[in-house]
């Protein structure tokens, strides 16, 4: 069958005429993590399981693309430029009048085709940089620029003992001159066969440039790599994480470069374990384009830190302002926001429509944090230095602080370092937020969070924790059983199992169990009222379960990865059971309705045995009634499995039956008291 292609298309290729274009055909993307209401990833940052996620990417980028291969081998035309594993695209150079994109977007499996967009950096040129006003002419700090000292570098490299050693950063930029005295790339040694190593160059279809050697196709991605991991040589310390192993991509030539481009770079950097991707870049407006590759690098481990853009409160640009990605704005000297900084409400349906994922918010305000931004001096090339502004200045000092903490923490994820960043964000005294367009508890348009403080977020991921909890006996409210004294450092779910006949049934669970300060979790049961009696809390990392966890599901072969457990009983309230009947008549059915609360077992009883009995609920019931000690009918179920409202119909025969008030007994069984209801049956003539 033919499908409409015409919503395949992007807007600007709709419109665009004939002739040679180079496109991008994105084809679904990888299911990779369990989904969750914050969507940043759960894989730990520098561990074996990103390896996992890469080669998992890569598969199904591969049998994805297979029929855009086979399109193309079939004709002329049009040919396969990249393929691209991060955001399962392939960059295909079209003849538009011999191939038509109505046909390519025929092709099985496509969902979407768009332009190559053009990407720039975040920064202004340096001569619009240094015209300082009274109020923000930089000054002298000797041994640290003030960007570092206004976040607290020095007190991390002094109380936590590390520079950022063991880490690796990767800036995706205009290139950077190595040769400078206060930068280094991860190798320089040609004779290492790593070399080049740390750098990467690559081309307006995302492929990496082979024979490349290091070198900056401006300023920019030299002062940006110098305000993550430069040196003192100079006289003043311009790096906030000097020791981490540095990689440069130059993606942005000249200033500029393609989504291609920007993708190839990410990719590359992806590959070769970088930890941390800071992009001083942005496409004013929504470019969901950069959705799909922000958030697979986050499931291969890899933390996007973007500069949130330079036009201003009210605007915004991507790839920063995803809700998944971490944006930075631009903080000055004297700790205001520099007005060039760009901030706003983001109403996800209107802004991102059907291309946001299903996990984001209905709204969010960027940027995330802030930091200094405003005239920062760092590197040049030519072993010069010089002050630059924007958003681009910002983003780095963020990235070398997710060095710093990384270096300090021990396997955390990049959710936990986005959360202490924003937890110890802070904002001058004299801050009004009613100053700032757009606020949501506690988060602005103007600084976000605050302006990150690199001391107090390594305070936190270095807190000592405990995967523990303690699971005490408690009456169900509203189906809700709480797990309470529980502290982890790891993405954690706490499981609630009833035990039976040697199996651990899942009664219910939270998969959000995974934040530093947690001291409590609340998990709703099924239904709470069928599991009273004794449970077991458990405490899971979450890459020790299933990503399909359900209820029922039995946990007994993950029983032996879990941190921590306690057994408890789940107490039940007051046992009720109501029974309610239709009026009944010689030869006519009735339907009985039984509702139970907080009872194991329903038991009915007195059922004649010549009356016609059909219709029974048989989930979790006994179909083939028992005739009791009385030699009448009894009819059980288990409400540990079954509906807490059985329900059954009888009929009795005539000519056996007169009009009169007949007895039929409803029990409840539960561990704590039985409840028995005994119903009058009336039968009618």
């Amino acid at each position: 069958m033919r499908k409409e292609t015409s919503a395949l298309l992007s807007a600007e290729l709709r419109e665009g005429g004939g002739g040679r274009q180079t496109v991008i055909v994105r084809l679904p993307p990888a299911r990779v993590t369990r989904s969750s209401p914050d969507s940043r990833a759960q894989v730990p940052m520098r561990s074996q399981t990103r390896q996992r996620q890469r080669r998992k990417l890569k598969k199904v980028a591969e049998q994805a693309q297979r029929p855009v291969e086979s399109f193309v081998n079939r004709r002329d035309g049009v040919e396969i430029t990249n393929q691209l594993w991060l955001a399962n695209a392939v960059v295909l150079r079209v003849d538009t009048d011999r191939v038509p994109l109505d046909s390519v977007a025929q092709i099985q499996g496509v969902r979407q085709i768009h332009e190559n967009i053009e990407v720039k950096i975040a920064g202004r040129t340096r001569d619009e940089e240094t015209r300082a006003t009274e109020d923000t002419s930089p000054t002298d700090h000797g041994k640290h620029t003030y960007g570092l000292e206004q976040i607290h570098v020095p007190d991390v490299w002094d109380e936590h003992e590390t520079k950022g050693e063991g880490t690796r950063i990767a800036v995706l930029d205009t290139g950077i001159d190595n040769d400078h005295q206060d930068l280094e790339l991860y190798t320089n040694d040609e004779s290492d066969p790593t070399y080049p190593g740390g750098w990467a160059e690559i081309d307006s279809n995302g492929n990496v440039v082979g024979g490349s050697e290091p070198h900056d196709t401006g300023e920019h991605g030299t002062h940006v790599s110098g305000t993550v991991a430069g040196g003192d040589e100079g006289g003043e310390h311009i790096g906030v994480s000097p020791e981490t192993e540095l990689m440069h991509g130059l993606v942005l030539p000249g200033g500029s470069g393609s989504f291609a481009q920007i993708i190839g770079g990410m990719e590359w950097a992806v590959a070769e374990d970088a930890d941390v991707i800071n992009m001083s870049l942005a496409v004013i407006g929504y470019a969901s384009s950069f959705v799909e590759p922000i958030r697979n690098a986050l499931s291969a481990g890899t933390l996007p830190v973007s500069a949130i853009a330079n036009d201003g409160e009210g605007t915004s640009g991507s790839p920063g302002n995803l809700y998944d990605g971490l944006a930075v704005g631009a903080s000055n000297e004297s700790e205001d926001i520099w007005n060039g900084s760009s901030g706003e409400l983001i109403d996800t349906d209107t802004d991102w429509g059907h291309n946001a994922p299903a996990d984001w918010p209905d709204e969010y305000i960027v940027p995330d944090v802030a930091a200094p931004g405003q005239i920062v001096l760092s590197s040049i090339p030519g072993d010069g230095y010089q002050y630059y502004t924007g958003t681009s200045m910002a983003a780095p000092h963020v990235a070398g602080v997710v060095g710093l903490l990384l270096a300090a923490a021990d396997e955390p994820t990049p959710q936990q370092l986005v959360n202490a960043l924003e937890d110890t964000a802070w904002k001058p005294d004299w801050w009004d937020e009613d100053e700032a367009e757009w606020a949501r508890d506690g988060k602005d348009s103007r600084y976000g969070t605050g302006i990150v403080d690199a001391k107090a977020a390594a305070d936190q991921v270095t807190e000592p924790v405990s995967n523990e909890l303690t699971f005490d006996a408690q009456e169900p409210d509203e189906g809700i059983v709480i797990a309470t004294d529980m502290t982890t450092a790891q993405e954690s779910t706490v499981v609630l199992t009833y035990a039976d006949d040697g199996s651990e049934y899942v009664s219910g669970y939270n998969p959000d169990a995974d934040n530093l300060e947690t001291e409590s979790v609340e998990v709703e049961l099924e239904d709470a009222t069928d599991f009273p009696g004794e449970h077991t809390a458990w405490l899971f990392d979450d890459d020790d379960l299933p990503d399909d966890l359900d209820i029922g599901d039995d946990l007994s072969d993950y029983a032996d990865d879990a941190l921590d457990s306690e057994t408890s009983d789940v107490t039940a309230g007051d046992t009720a059971v109501d029974v309610s009947v239709d009026s009944m008549a010689v030869g006519e059915e009735a339907e009985i309705t039984i509702t139970a609360e907080n009872v194991d077992q329903v038991i009915v009883r007195k059922l004649w045995t010549d009356w016609d009995v059909s219709d029974v609920d048989e989930d979790g019931a006994s179909t083939d009634p028992r005739v009791g000690d009385d030699g009448k009918y009894e009819f059980e179920w288990d409400s540990k499995q079954a509906l807490v409202t059985p329900t059954l119909t009888v009929e009795p025969p005539e000519g056996i039956y007169k009009s009169g008030e007949y007895e039929l007994r409803v029990t409840g069984v539960s561990p704590a008291d039985d409840d028995e209801t005994v119903t009058v049956l009336e039968i009618t003539e």
